[in-house]
């Protein structure tokens, strides 16, 4: 699993973790030191400061801590949110970060911050995930990006984009409600 932390912090990240976390995505990166600060809450002394509770779940309540904790600094999972003209801006940096493998950008945050509110097909909103995924590409991460249509999905694939959710398990829930509410009033 992955989760989705409310902010780029220390004890959220090692509270995830702990629970079983398979990586971390992190909220309005905007900054290469913000990505290597984020990356260091992920990781285990001498590569970072996440502290050390054996016996947390991630490690079977202790029974494979030594096991968890010489696997983990390599395959969990950080995931840095691209939402502001800054992060757009600073992506090359980002995905220079060691351990950062995807650079995810979060469309309603980016496309208000670049004043294209909800204007997915805006040319300065399409170049900015244009950037964002060559960016990426170019230092061997993959690009990421939350769609909602199908054509959605065309364009990000077109601009480099591998790593693709569509859609969400709320709006998926209220499409099926609102759906099921149409049908029963006829």
């Amino acid at each position: 699993p992955i989760v989705r932390i409310g902010w780029a912090d220390l004890i959220l990240t090692k509270r995830a973790l702990d629970l079983g976390a398979a990586g971390i995505m992190f909220p309005y990166i905007q900054t290469r030191a913000e990505a290597e600060h984020a990356v260091s809450f992920m990781q285990y002394p001498h590569q970072g400061i996440r502290g050390l509770s054996a016996g947390s779940r991630c490690s079977d309540y202790g029974a494979s801590f030594q096991e968890y904790r010489g696997m983990a600094n390599e395959h969990v999972v950080c995931i840095t949110q691209i939402e502001t003209a800054q992060g757009v801006e600073n992506a090359a940096d980002i995905a220079g970060v060691s351990r950062v493998e995807v650079l995810f950008v979060g469309p309603l945050d980016l496309s208000a911050n670049l004043n294209t509110p909800k204007q997915f097909d805006d040319p300065s909103f399409v170049n900015a995930l244009r950037h964002v995924s060559d960016s990426a590409g170019a230092k061997g991460k993959a690009a990421g990006i939350l769609v909602q249509t199908q054509e959605q999905v065309a364009l990000c694939k077109e601009l480099g984009f591998t790593f693709i959710a569509i859609g969400t398990d709320a709006g998926a829930v209220i499409k099926t409600f609102l759906a099921n509410v149409k049908q029963a009033k006829k």
